[in-house]
């Protein structure tokens, strides 16, 4: 698996350069940008990072088996079903090398890059965007050679379900197991939005009363 690999390259990269790895470097910053987090020359503090990405391409791994027991919650065949469910675990596939990916770069740049800070978000979110373009590409292709099957699949694209015709807000996910937004609806896209914002806004928060604490 990629992942795998990726997370197995790092750690050589790491090896190979440990004698030119400074005694201590900058992991964390506050919200002023100054360093207020260091990692130290030793195992854990080199392939920690590494060990991380591990623990989350291992889960992302033991959720593959989990899936493919699902039978679709939508009523396809048993054919169709095994299809939905592979198509689960590939984009698990997707997630867990973006996340490998993020880790590898955090484990390398942090310790040998001067100014690591926007190369590491750089690299985090280019791993991210290519996951979702790979998982939207295979749901797309994979949706449309079940309905040139004759397979139901009305409202579901790559990555979203948006169906006028269906009056629910949230409806089954094509396989495995949870619900998703229901795009059409007139809620969805407001739920969305209050979703993706509650965190957000959450984080603000914390920041402003942190710089606020920091300043007293």
């Amino acid at each position: 698996m990629l992942a795998w690999g990726i997370l197995l390259l790092g750690g050589l990269i790491l090896l190979s350069a440990w004698g030119s790895l400074p005694p201590t470097w900058v992991v964390h910053w506050n919200a002023h940008g100054q360093p207020d987090g260091w990692a130290h020359r030793t195992p854990l503090g080199v392939f920690g990072p590494l060990l991380f990405g591990a623990f989350l391409v291992g889960l992302m791994q033991a959720l593959k088996p989990l899936l493919r027991t699902q039978a679709s919650p939508w009523g396809h065949a048993p054919e169709a079903s095994r299809r939905l469910a592979d198509l689960g675990a590939e984009s698990l596939d997707a997630v867990a090398t973006a996340m490998a990916l993020s880790s590898a770069a955090i484990a390398i740049i942090l310790p040998l890059v001067p100014r690591p800070f926007g190369l590491v978000l750089g690299v985090s979110i280019l791993s991210v965007a290519l996951a979702l373009v790979r998982i939207v590409q295979r749901n797309q292709q994979a949706l449309q050679e079940l309905r040139d099957q004759g397979v139901d699949l009305k409202g579901f694209s790559g990555l979203a379900y948006s169906n006028p015709d269906d009056p629910r807000l949230w409806v089954p996910k094509l396989s495995g197991m949870g619900t998703t937004i229901n795009f059409a609806h007139p809620m969805g896209w407001p739920v969305m939005i209050a979703l993706v914002a509650m965190p957000l806004a959450m984080v603000g928060l914390i920041l402003f009363f942190a710089v606020r604490a920091s300043t007293l």
